[in-house]
């Protein structure tokens, strides 16, 4: 007994190379087809070799081009077949993951089909012990499911997970299950930023949403939680000269641009001191691409066991979607950051402008797109009427706005709505707690 075919489509193996190589693919599957499939996988030996130098640039967290695809053959002894390639260019699918389960199906039954195989022509020799051959089937048997099992657990599972937290707040003075914020009031309501979570802080233009920011990821840092900053407008370098102008007290363009004093230098290196060592991470590769920042983000984690990312700022994204307003585009990011979120366990940060119809409420006012704030777990404004020659509104207008800012919860989801008073200094675009300021909390239960 022989195979003569062995279960295979060789239409469904070229869709998901074509997929994987064109960026108008499903592009949101393809971490998932990665992480899923192996070589193996594939029945042709040349969709095998292209599979394995796409997963090689793919690891790397370098976006794969035709140039880049030939010279990965080449390096891992590969024939390179160029009538071969440009067929599979023109292949493409929205629906990648079909094709990718389709594909592992496939795979299942060809494994199973080789079992039964050996298992008829080991059934023939009364040599082999019975015993052994049952043994034998079931660990390959297992072996194949293992491999394509979902990952699943019970509601008992969740459950005892919400008896380990409460007993960790019970005998924990601090409540923090995730990173500090740096501000009390919201790190009592939320046990500090948690991973899973998408976090959208919104404002007008320069009212310090990356100042707020940089203040979570500072306190983040400070309790050694490795995090990446993504800037598509500011270099490291000026990402850095904030940091210092928040340690130090000068100010980022004394840093960056002015004659430093010799008692400047000082307190400078004053602040430096407190930085060094830091884990924050960078990664200027990526552009402003959401396809190239989210596999930045996936190499770092898997590197660096990030706890949580900033994207400054949303509505300058390039978003690979043909045809589709921004609208549409800003909704997808929201969705695949919280999706990211959701698999790696980590927070992530997208700062985001405001519109200019005051008519509606911050959720409504996400500039292109309120879907934005659908997607998220919470969303930060920021209020300083100081900027406008302003007052605040009830429950704070007889605080005074100046050297001030309100944070506003407007959702929340988990936590409750919130709004407190905080520092804010200008120079360095710093905020901070305040000691002694009565009457500033106003807590509410989140509608979402």
């Amino acid at each position: 007994m022989e195979l003569k075919t062995s279960p295979h489509c060789q239409e469904t193996e070229a869709t998901i190379l074509g997929s994987l190589l064109n960026t108008s693919g499903q592009i949101d599957g393809i971490p998932q087809a990665h992480d899923l499939l192996s070589p193996e996988c594939f029945y042709l030996p040349a969709h095998r070799d292209l599979y394995r130098a796409l997963h090689t640039l793919w690891t790397e967290n370098t976006p794969p081009d035709i140039h880049l695809l030939v010279r990965q053959l080449e390096k891992q002894g590969s024939p390179v077949d160029y009538l071969f390639l440009s067929g599979i260019i023109g292949k493409t699918t929205f629906q990648l993951p079909k094709y990718v389960q389709v594909a592992l199906e496939l795979y299942q039954r060809r494994q199973l089909a080789a079992i039964a195989l050996g298992l008829y022509q080991e059934c023939h020799n009364e040599l082999n012990d019975i015993h052994q051959l049952l043994n034998n089937t079931r660990d390959s048997l297992n072996h194949i499911s293992h491999g394509f099992a979902p990952e699943s657990s019970t509601l008992d599972e969740a459950i005892d997970q919400i008896r380990k937290r409460v007993e960790h707040n019970l005998h924990n003075e601090s409540s923090l299950t995730g990173t500090p914020t740096g501000f009390h009031h919201l790190d009592q309501q939320s046990g500090g930023l948690q991973g899973s979570n998408l976090i959208i802080i919104a404002a007008d233009t320069s009212q310090g949403k990356t100042a707020l920011a940089t203040k979570f990821v500072l306190e983040a840092l400070w309790t050694q939680a490795p995090c990446a900053y993504y800037s598509l407008e500011m270099k490291k370098e000026e990402l850095a000269a904030r940091l210092i102008a928040m340690q130090s007290g000068l100010s980022a363009s004394n840093l960056l641009y002015g004659k430093l004093q010799l008692p400047q230098i000082e307190q400078m290196e004053r602040g430096l001191s407190r930085l060094y060592g830091l884990p924050l991470y960078f990664d200027d590769r990526t552009g402003s691409n959401l396809d190239t920042i989210i596999a930045s983000i996936r190499t770092l984690t898997n590197r660096y066991h990030l706890r949580g990312v900033v994207i400054d700022y949303l509505q300058i994204l390039n978003i690979n979607m043909k045809e589709s307003n921004k609208e549409t585009q800003m909704a997808e990011a929201a969705r695949r950051l919280k999706n990211l979120a959701h698999e790696l366990n980590i927070w992530i940060i997208a700062l985001s402008q405001l519109s200019r119809d005051t008519s509606k409420n911050v959720i409504g006012r996400l500039r292109d797109s309120g879907q934005i704030g659908e997607a998220a777990d919470i969303v930060i404004a920021i209020d300083r009427p100081e900027a406008y020659g302003k007052h605040y509104t009830a429950p704070f207008q007889d605080v005074d706005p100046k050297g001030t800012a309100r944070i506003d919860i407007v959702k929340g989801r988990n936590i409750g709505l919130q709004q407190f008073i905080c520092g804010f200094e200008a120079t360095t675009t710093r905020f901070y707690e305040l000691d002694q300021v009565p009457h500033l909390t106003h807590t509410t239960t989140d509608p979402f």
